[in-house]
């Protein structure tokens, strides 16, 4: 599912040997693009150049910081951050 649960059904006297119910967070991957917004629309237009090097910092809901930096074409990508509210 979704939210990270596992249904299960065992019946009394039976184990489970088939799941394992470490607390395991479930994590993502971000991504995005950091470009000279010319007309200030908030959308990469034809001629609005991404900017390299641009160090992007997330924070996750835990308050821990991952920084990744643009490359020539100012995409970033973070992975394995902790998903949540």
């Amino acid at each position: 599912t979704t939210d990270g649960s596992i249904p299960v059904t065992v019946t009394a006297g039976e184990v489970d040997a088939d799941n394992n119910f470490e607390n395991s967070p479930i994590v993502g991957d971000l991504t995005g693009v950091v470009f000279e917004d010319i007309n200030g629309d908030g959308i990469q237009d034809a001629g609005e150049e991404g900017i390299a090097g641009v160090d992007v910092v997330i924070t996750d809901v835990d308050g821990n910081e991952t920084t990744v930096t643009t490359d020539a074409d100012g995409i970033w990508e973070a992975t394995d951050i902790p998903v949540g509210a």
